[in-house]
């Protein structure tokens, strides 16, 4: 798989284009099995793409929302996790993090007993 990674090119290529790069080199790894043409195959309906496409769940976008959470889970602040990732603000940012239960339950058992 080494070898076919700079096909990914970052900077100029359009998201979508990307993705598709992204998930040829999952197909490549046999990562996933269906091809990239067959997930994102439209079929007609006369009425647009207004309809969400069916997306496998092991994608481009899945792997940001994952660097972005385990960034931020390793303490990372929120201006490192923006630049690595590339989001242009802090609610992009924050939407593509997700906090896990262990974490949630670590930040709680660190709260101060008030009870007594």
């Amino acid at each position: 798989m080494a070898p076919k990674r700079s096909r990914l090119r970052w900077g100029t290529t359009p998201p979508a284009q990307l993705s598709r790069q992204f998930f040829e080199l999952l197909t490549d790894a046999g990562l996933v099995a269906t091809p990239a043409k067959e997930v994102t195959k439209h079929a007609s309906t006369g009425k647009g793409r207004r309809k969400a496409r069916t997306r496998h769940p092991l994608s481009f976008l899945s792997l940001r929302h994952t660097m972005t959470s385990l960034l931020k889970a390793t303490g990372a602040g929120e201006a490192v996790a923006m630049d690595m990732i590339g989001h242009d603000s802090a609610a992009i940012s924050r939407h593509y993090t997700h906090t896990t239960d262990t974490a949630k339950a670590s930040v709680v058992s660190a709260l101060p007993d008030t009870t007594r």
